[in-house]
């Protein structure tokens, strides 16, 4: 899915790279010289992790992904 706001941003001010994962779809944007390669597969790998503990939870509490507010 094409996510137009993307393109609309400041593209000098920022190094952007995107991290997809299942649902989950982030566009990341960071200032040039904090940029490193090793920050994406951080940021990967921490979405992976994060995903896992919420995929967990909701095999034991069933109503997890449903509910349309907390409970």
């Amino acid at each position: 899915m094409e996510r137009g706001y993307r393109t609309k941003m400041v593209q000098e001010r920022f190094r952007h790279f995107t991290i997809q994962y299942k649902e989950t779809d982030l566009w990341i944007g960071v200032d040039p010289e904090s940029y490193d390669n090793a920050l994406e597969d951080f940021v990967l790998e921490r979405v992976r992790y994060l995903r896992t503990e919420i995929e967990d939870y909701a095999k034991r509490d069933k109503r997890f992904f449903f509910a349309l507010s907390p409970y």
